[in-house]
């Protein structure tokens, strides 16, 4: 089921470093030996891939630069990807801005009606 291959993965960006992990970090680094080491970069979940190579533990760093990983080649992508629902959340946001708008303006005709019609009831 691939578990052991997917653990590994987590436990070599850990940096934690037991010896029962040892055999699921060694899965995961020994998919990559034989291709392309850049690879192993595109394996690593969303947030490492959005995690400078600095911020990384430092024997995970020792650890991919033995294995000839070059961060030079990966560009961080640091901003955040734009929400699909931002769209939605801005458009309800103006819907209510505009409502609230609408409600005092026809308030403000309903009580100025309301005011005339009991002037007008006054005098007559």
């Amino acid at each position: 089921m691939k578990d052991n291959l997917e653990a590994g993965k987590y436990l070599f960006l850990s940096g934690i470093r037991k010896p029962e992990y040892s055999g699921a970090i060694n899965l995961f680094v020994e998919g990559y030996r034989k291709r392309d080491i850049q690879q192993i970069y595109s394996a690593f979940p969303s947030m490492a891939r959005r995690t400078a190579f600095e911020d990384f533990p430092e024997n995970v760093k020792v650890e991919l630069w033995h294995l000839k990983f070059d961060p030079s080649q990966i560009k961080v992508k640091t901003e955040k990807s734009k929400d699909l629902t931002e769209p939605v959340r801005d458009w309800l946001r103006s819907l209510i801005v505009w409502g609230i708008v609408g409600l005092f303006f026809s308030s403000l005709a309903v009580g100025f009606v309301t005011i005339v019609s009991w002037i007008v009831n006054m005098i007559w």
